[in-house]
């Protein structure tokens, strides 16, 4: 069994080895790569990205989990370069992988790529739903979950849900984008996140609370001390201040916004994707009566807005300007464009989007929710499963130790009361044979005694005095009925009913005056404290006792205390044999 055993052992350590070895990578170089394209990612993402291309290209890495997880790297080098992701085809097999494989942070990662990949091809409603998969797939209570891509995450798809004007979802998704951003103590992140929740109280008409996220995204950026974060967060209150027709402290604030901000680009136009600033700054230069400047950036807005939102804008404010200035035509064109951009079917279309992503934001939270409680149910599961395993295997391994315990101190009693029997009996038998030679050889008898002393310093070894060893002589000890106790003691057995009715007999025979005064009603022992006590009496040892009478060392111990208590009023078992040996 034992050997069996240690085979099993020995199969089981040997496939462990295997998996291990079998899922590493084929070449360390490759992991040193990977490793150092991770580490730089952040601060470096073109060198990451070049040194993940050119080992794909290689085609060293063999190993499926290799290639995945070069492609997921690769794909976020792209995504914090700004290179579109919308021909990167194989991140839907690589997020395919990373669902069933990998760790969670992997997985996360995995499909915040995929969604990523929808973004860059404008559509919304996948890439919505793969933020929503990549932040329900690892529990935020978990040591892998990565508060810092949440919190990205979050954002991106606060972002997609702005532009789709879904307004309240948006919201949300940047509220628990700032408060990631706040846990992981990223302070720029909270400022830039604050002045982009403006937009969805903006295109719901909410003005006060616009000005509100806007001021505290201010104060957030002057303590911070950056001019750069400050002048980010004026948009919203220059747009406030224009529409309030505070022209000079809006001019003010223009004038640093355009400074220190990224709105202006190097070559001194409004920067890619901003274009919406020139109707803005249009409505202010209308504002301050400079109408060349306001007619040209309606114009720059109109040629350069790709967003219907821009155009509209422009169309709007072009038939505002020429309509004070009496310009019928223009007034006609612009109006007709208006018409055509802010066309009935165009909305309609707007509308059934608008619709349709708030339904799909419902069903992917309802999902998220259904999955963790999912998820969650099936955590108590597995917990109450390990539980009621190890608990089992916890009592086996506490029964076996028990049992193993046992055994172990029931072969030492067998040999202490082997040892002592043996010695006990062949102490009787030599003092007879003394006896008996005194008679006819002194110098035998001499030889005898040298054995005899001998013995009887063996005897001291177990607790025996002078007088309890002399005491033997008195032809009690070596009574067959006494020395068949001991055999049984010694071989860990149970003498018969009979053998202890003769001890009875030979005791009440033998020791009437001890039978008696055991058997006094006033001192109330048990029939099991009255077989102890003639056991005592007759030199037993306390584990011969416990292995007679099948009993615990322990509860041997108490009755030897009780019986002592009660005959002699003594606490405790120590005094006991020298009390009862003394009753003749």
């Amino acid at each position: 069994m034992y050997y069996c055993k240690q085979v099993l052992y020995s199969v089981i350590i040997m496939f462990v080895l295997h998996y291990c070895l079998s899922s590493c990578w084929d070449d360390i170089g490759t992991k040193l790569i990977m490793s150092k394209s991770e580490e730089i990612m952040e601060d470096n993402p073109e060198s990451a990205f070049l040194l993940v291309d050119s080992l794909l290209r290689s085609g060293s890495v063999k190993t499926k989990y290799g290639i995945m997880k070069l492609e997921l790297i690769r794909a976020e080098a792209m995504n914090k370069t700004f290179r579109l992701m919308d021909t990167l085809s194989v991140i839907d097999e690589v997020a395919d992988y990373f669902r069933s494989n990998g760790t969670g942070t992997e997985r996360m990662r995995a499909l915040y790529m995929q969604g990523c990949m929808h973004r860059d091809r404008n559509n919304s409603t996948k890439a919505i739903r793969c933020f929503n998969e990549a932040l329900s797939s690892v529990d935020s209570t978990d040591t892998d979950y990565d508060e810092q891509l949440a919190c990205r995450i979050y954002a991106q798809k606060a972002g997609l849900l702005s532009i789709e004007r879904s307004v309240q979802p948006s919201i949300e998704a940047w509220d628990n984008a700032i408060r990631l951003a706040w846990k992981i103590k990223d302070t720029v992140g909270v400022i830039n996140y604050l002045s982009y929740k403006c937009g969805p109280y903006y295109i719901n008409g909410m003005q006060d609370s616009v000005l509100a996220i806007s001021d505290a995204a201010y104060k957030l950026a002057v303590a911070y001390g950056n001019k750069e974060y400050i002048a980010e967060t004026l948009g919203d209150k220059i747009l406030y201040l224009i529409e309030s027709e505070n022209f000079e402290k809006a001019g003010r604030l223009i004038g640093y916004y355009e400074r220190y901000s990224s709105i202006i680009d190097s070559s001194g136009s409004v920067a890619l994707g901003r274009e919406l600033y020139y109707g803005y700054k249009g409505k202010y230069y209308e504002g301050i009566n400079e109408m060349d400047s306001a007619i040209m950036c309606y114009r720059q807005l109109l040629r350069y807005g790709s967003l219907l939102d821009n155009k509209e804008l422009a169309c709007r404010q072009l038939v505002s300007f020429y309509s004070k200035l009496g310009i019928s035509d223009s007034v006609i064109k612009y109006a007709n464009l208006y018409v055509q951009v802010n066309d009935s079917s165009w909305r309609t279309k707007q509308t059934g989007e608008l619709n349709r992503m708030q339904i799909l934001y419902r069903v992917d939270e309802s999902r998220q929710m259904a999955m963790e409680r999912q998820k969650e149910a099936m955590y108590y599961r597995i917990m109450f499963f390990v539980g009621i395993s190890v608990s089992a295997f916890l009592i086996y391994l506490l029964v076996v130790y028990l049992n193993r315990q046992r055994r172990k101190s029931r072969k030492i009693m067998a040999n202490l009361n082997k040892d002592y029997s043996e010695v006990l009996i062949k102490y009787v038998k030599l003092q007879k044979e003394v006896d008996m030679l005194k008679k006819d050889s002194e110098l035998y008898a001499q030889e005898k005694q040298k054995e005899l002393d001998k013995l009887k310093g063996l005897l001291a070894n177990y607790e025996f005095i002078d007088s309890d060893v002399e005491s033997i002589n008195n032809g009690v000890f070596d009574n067959p009925v006494v020395i068949q106790m001991h055999r049984h003691a010694a071989k860990c057995t149970s003498p018969s009913d009979v053998e202890w009715n003769n001890l009875m007999t030979f005791t009440q025979t033998m020791l009437p005056n001890f039978w008696n005064t055991i058997n006094d009603v006033d001192y109330a022992l048990t029939d099991k404290e009255k077989i102890v006590a003639i056991l005592v009496k007759l030199r037993f040892l306390p584990s011969e006792i416990t292995v007679l009478l099948n009993l615990s060392s322990q509860r041997v111990s108490n009755m030897r205390s009780f019986i002592n208590k009660k005959m002699f009023r003594q606490s405790g078992s120590k005094s006991l044999d020298f009390n009862l040996r003394g009753i003749n």
